[in-house]
């Protein structure tokens, strides 16, 4: 299971040609640990970009990198040994297992994360940074709470977080009770504001899913995501509301769902809220296989 996890996945940074028939699953192990060390940074980029779907489960890279320099110890403290190769191969697999690898991941605290929205007019800039100095969540409170037909645009900021590298969501007016955007008129949206942002899904006139994924970020301070370009409606609220595999996804992976208490609302004249600060518990997170499980 494990060389074949790595044998699909090859690591980029270091040109190997992991695919190879002639390569063993030791030469496997040993190879990616080298290519771990040598080039963490890009592995990481990598893993975040391509490995970030159904995997099950996903250790953090430092644990990933000890655990394969642990097997190519073992590897070649037995080579002197002459152990034929198929006794080698299983005695680091069972070394792997014995150290955990297949482990429930470690789940970061991300029950108090809130979404914070922060609406400001188009004239102020429609770029990533527009929004600083115009709020910060402590002197400058966001603003939501807008005029009808006003020009906005809409930010979209993480807070209050242990570690996050993702979040999936839906935005809608008024839970689309009248339709995705109610009266409003939704122009366009970008989600790239961070280092190695990836977006597979980004609010749009036709739907308001958002799926968007970014190196690991650790601390909790203000973090904008991405913005939206709106017209307001007469009426109504733009909120946050629950999709299939929604909430806030830790560094490994680990999906926390955002109490609804803590997702920000932006509304025509008056009912807006910034979710600065935490008003509610989210239940426990769960990982990709654990949510899987439930569809089988």
């Amino acid at each position: 299971m494990l060389a074949r996890f790595i044998a699909l996945h090859p690591i980029c940074c270091l040109g190997i040609d992991l695919l190879g028939s002639s390569i063993s699953d030791l030469e496997l192990l040993t190879d990616t640990a080298n290519a771990m060390h040598l080039c963490p940074e890009r592995w990481q980029e990598y893993a975040r970009r391509v490995l970030r779907g159904p995997i099950e489960p996903f250790p953090s890279i430092r644990e990933w990198a000890m655990k394969l320099e642990n097997a190519r110890w073992m590897a070649v403290t037995l080579s002197p040994c002459r152990l034929g190769p198929q006794v080698v191969r299983n005695l680091v697999l069972v070394a792997y297992l014995a150290a955990g690898l297949f482990a429930k991941p470690v789940t970061a605290a991300n029950e108090n994360a809130t979404i914070v929205l922060h609406a400001q007019p188009w004239d102020l800039g429609q770029y990533c940074q527009a929004w600083v100095g115009q709020m910060d969540c402590n002197s400058m409170s966001p603003t939501v709470n807008v005029q009808p037909g006003e020009n906005i645009v809409v930010y979209v900021l993480l807070r209050n977080y242990e570690a996050a590298s993702a979040l999936r969501y839906r935005f809608e007016v008024d839970g689309g009770k009248s339709g995705l955007w109610g009266d409003w008129t939704m122009l366009f949206s970008t989600f790239g504001c961070l280092p190695g942002q990836n977006s597979p899904a980004i609010p749009s006139e036709a739907s308001g899913d958002l799926e968007t994924h970014f190196l690991c970020l650790e601390g909790g301070a203000l973090q904008v995501l991405g913005l939206m370009v709106m017209q307001a409606g007469s009426h109504g609220c733009l909120g946050i509301s629950d999709i299939e595999f929604s909430g806030i996804w830790d560094c490994n992976q680990v999906i926390t769902p955002i109490a609804p208490g803590n997702r920000g609302r932006v509304c025509v004249a008056s009912g807006g809220y910034d979710a600065c600060d935490p008003m509610q518990v989210a239940v426990d997170g769960a990982t990709w296989g654990a949510i899987k499980a439930q569809y089988r």
